[in-house]
């Protein structure tokens, strides 16, 4: 029986381009509430048991890694047929948010 290896060079520019889909949408939900978090209506509504601010930024970027490598991964392996698949909902996605700001 021959030792099969199963490991699978990494596309970068397919790694690339999922970190910057999920920037760029980070950056579009931060235009639209980046000012709300700095009022005085959302700081004396602020629950009790809030984080402190500094572990905000933290846990998004880890949340948003994992988000890019979710979509690498998703895209690395889904078949021909479903990659138009994965294509379309993030463009009807991305136009839905862009559409549904105006």
């Amino acid at each position: 029986m021959k030792n099969k290896s199963y490991h699978k060079r990494i596309k970068w520019g397919t790694l690339v381009l999922s970190f910057l889909i999920v920037i760029v949408v980070a950056l579009l939900g931060s235009l639209f509430t980046g000012a709300n978090t700095k009022s005085e209506w959302y700081i004396q509504n602020k629950p009790s048991i809030t984080p402190p601010n500094y572990v905000f930024p933290i846990v998004w970027n880890i949340l948003f890694i994992l988000i890019a490598l979710a979509l690498y991964f998703t895209w690395t392996k889904a078949e021909k047929n479903q990659k138009n698949k994965v294509a379309l909902t993030l463009f009807s996605m991305f136009s839905g948010a862009c559409f549904s700001s105006r």
